[in-house]
C-alpha cells in the first residue's frame, strides 16, 4: 500500500556477510508503477500488470547500477546502506524517514516543487 492506495510489487531479500563473519541482513521494496483498471480496460489486466511489475525491475536495475556508479566516485559510500535491517524489521531508510522526516515527502497537488541551491564549498582543483 502506497497512500492508500493498492500497488503490486516485489520485495528482494539479501544478506552480505562483513569480513569479521556477521551477516547483515537487507530488504529492497520495489512497487511497481500503478495501472487504471476499467471497464474498457480489464481484459488486459494481468499483461499490464505484468508489463508494470517487468518495468520496476527494470528501473532497479538501473536505480542499483546508478548506486554501484557513485561508491566508485566516493569510495567511503555503501550503496545498500539506505537498505539494511534494523532488528529485522525496519529498514535504515524507513527508520530515517520516520523520525526525523516526519509528513515532509508526502505527495502534494502538483508536479513541480520549488526549491533553493545554495553552494556551500568549492572542491574544484582548477
Amino acid at each position: 500500500m502506497i497512500d492508500d492506495e493498492k500497488r503490486d510489487g516485489f520485495q528482494i531479500l539479501y544478506h552480505i556477510e562483513a569480513d569479521n563473519g556477521v551477516i547483515i541482513p537487507g530488504r529492497i521494496d520495489v512497487a511497481a508503477l500503478p495501472i487504471r483498471i476499467s471497464f474498457r480496460t480489464k481484459p488486459t489486466e494481468g499483461k499490464r500488470r505484468e508489463q508494470s511489475l517487468k518495468m520496476a525491475l527494470y528501473m532497479l536495475e538501473i536505480a542499483l547500477n546508478g548506486t554501484r556508479f557513485l561508491e566508485e566516485l566516493s569510495p567511503k559510500y555503501s550503496s545498500l546502506m539506505p537498505f539494511t535491517l534494523i532488528d529485522d524489521s525496519k529498514t535504515i531508510s524507513e527508520l530515517w524517514t520516520e523520525r526525523y522526516m516526519g509528513n515532509l515527502l508526502t505527495a502534494g497537488d502538483s508536479e513541480f516543487v520549488e526549491g533553493e541551491f545554495i553552494k556551500i564549498k568549492d572542491i574544484s582543483h582548477g
